[in-house]
């Protein structure tokens, strides 16, 4: 307490003038505003490292702290980041025609799974599909790059552990599916006279 009656330039005894609610105004001051004084992130920089993977708004928001101590708190620097995101124009907006199109690949990471009777530890490969149109997904983790699998789902096999490898007549509908949709492609599009 004694450091604030210094910092208000009082001292004891107080005059006897100073009202109640002037000494808690000299005592306790409203916080300066440092708000324009801070130095903001630039936003281009921080959506690019937004791109790499494992990067995350905390991660950069402790870095843009350690940096810069009396920069801006959490909330903020999400609640900007959103609103600069938001403002920037849309590009790239692709629209999917139901059953058109199929995306494969792989994520690019791999998954430890460890075999509960043994205690080994393999690598495998994360697999991806999803139809453009409706965001249906599917996702299997490999030991190699197959597509079977998916063709397989498409014919009613679910992949539970008991269920071993799919046989000939999942894989036959899978295909059956495949291919409907390929021709249901051709007839809209033939129909339409548009391409596709």
């Amino acid at each position: 307490m004694v450091r604030r009656l210094e910092r208000a330039g009082l001292s004891y005894p107080l005059p006897l003038t100073l009202s109640d609610d002037e000494l808690e105004a000299r005592l306790f001051p409203p916080p300066a505003r440092v708000e324009g004084e801070r130095p903001a992130p630039h936003w281009p920089t921080v959506r690019r490292e937004l791109a790499r993977k494992g990067v995350t708004l905390d991660l950069l928001w402790n870095e843009y702290k350690a940096e810069h101590p009396d920069g801006y708190a959490y909330t903020w620097f999400c609640t900007r980041y959103s609103e600069w995101a938001n403002a920037l124009p849309l590009t790239l907006r692709q629209t999917h025609a139901p059953g058109e199109k199929l995306f494969v690949d792989y994520s690019g990471d791999k998954v430890a799974i460890i075999n509960a009777d043994t205690g080994e530890i393999r690598e495998a490969e994360l697999f991806v599909a999803v139809l453009g149109a409706s965001n249906y997904t599917y996702a299997e983790a490999t030991w190699t790059h197959q597509v079977i699998r998916m063709i397989a789902s498409l014919g009613g096999f679910l992949g539970r552990k008991s269920d071993g490898e799919p046989g000939a007549k999942t894989l036959w509908i899978g295909m059956q599916r495949v291919m409907d949709a390929v021709i249901s492609i051709q007839i809209l599009r033939d129909g339409y006279d548009t391409s596709v």
